[in-house]
């Protein structure tokens, strides 16, 4: 599904995303991504939502 108008957008939206939710698990207890955390949280439901 296409969640931006361009379907490469979307694709490397994707990809960006799932590298940067990679690097925040395997580094969660560092406190650089402790305010991103609970915001990337919520970004994850509202898309899931779409």
């Amino acid at each position: 599904k296409n969640i931006l108008a361009e379907e490469l957008e979307t694709i490397e939206f994707v990809i960006g995303l799932k590298l940067f939710s990679e690097v925040i698990l395997r580094n969660r207890e560092l406190p650089l991504f402790n305010e991103l955390k609970p915001a990337i949280k919520e970004f994850m439901k509202k898309l899931k939502a779409i």
